[in-house]
């Protein structure tokens, strides 16, 4: 269950509508929800039982504020979304992520199709360009593939799960 701390305040609304929004927009899954929402964002974990992948998704937003004790002058929104599915039965290892130094230890098949500071390890040949265009789409900061497990990190709010159905595709066609 998702504690709301409830205030007048446009900024919860706006929190508030979001995390509820994500409510509806999963509750074809068997959702199990749990943690926050205020005016200075949400923390919520969600667990799906799924028929293919279980999943769980953890979702983000915190605000920061460098000055101001009444009224916030340099504020600044933290997003993050965690998307994790269990129950892959494919032995392959993919690492995906943002570091300049591994970035030199890519294949330049791989550096050909990844934008710089993107890297890749996998224990199989090459990327798809599934897979490519899935990371530019969604700004991925990290995506594991490994132990049976996938875990993509975003940066951002995701407003569409439908992002569900788009890795279920990656992984039993691309990765």
């Amino acid at each position: 269950m998702i504690n709301f701390e409830t205030s007048n305040s446009p900024f919860f609304i706006e929190n508030k509508s979001y995390v509820e929004d994500i409510q509806s927009q999963l509750e074809d899954y068997s959702p199990k929800f749990s943690g926050f929402c205020n005016a200075y964002g949400y923390d919520v974990d969600i667990k799906l039982i799924r028929t293919v992948y279980p999943a769980t998704i953890k979702l983000y937003k915190h605000q920061s504020t460098q000055a101001g004790s009444l009224k916030p002058i340099y504020s600044v929104d933290f997003y993050k979304t965690e998307i994790g599915l269990s129950k892959i039965y494919k032995n392959d290892i993919v690492k995906i992520g943002k570091s300049k130094l591994h970035r030199i230890f890519t294949s330049s098949l791989n550096k050909q199709f990844l934008p710089s500071p993107f890297y890749i390890t996998t224990s199989k040949e090459g990327i798809s360009e599934e897979v490519i265009d899935f990371i530019k789409q969604y700004q991925v900061e990290n995506l594991l593939l490994e132990n049976q497990k996938l875990k993509v990190t975003i940066p951002t709010k995701v407003k569409d799960f439908a992002i569900l159905e788009t890795l279920e595709s990656l992984i039993k066609n691309s990765i």
